[in-house]
């Protein structure tokens, strides 16, 4: 079973918005953002290639 981190990050961008923190919210959706649409280290749910650790390490 393997569980993709992004839904993860992206859902702590949108407690830092929440709390006020809109700037640092952006920059880790920013980030969540360019990783899919680069697509070189989707996880394996997403049609990639790559395991959780290395997905979280590029972002």
């Amino acid at each position: 079973m393997f569980a993709n981190p992004l839904a993860a990050i992206w859902s702590a961008s949108q407690i830092l918005d929440f709390f006020g923190y809109e700037e640092w919210g952006r920059e880790i959706l920013t980030s969540v953002e360019q990783v899919m649409v680069d697509g070189t280290v989707l996880t394996l749910d997403m049609g990639g290639q790559v395991l959780q650790k290395k997905l979280v390490r590029q972002l």
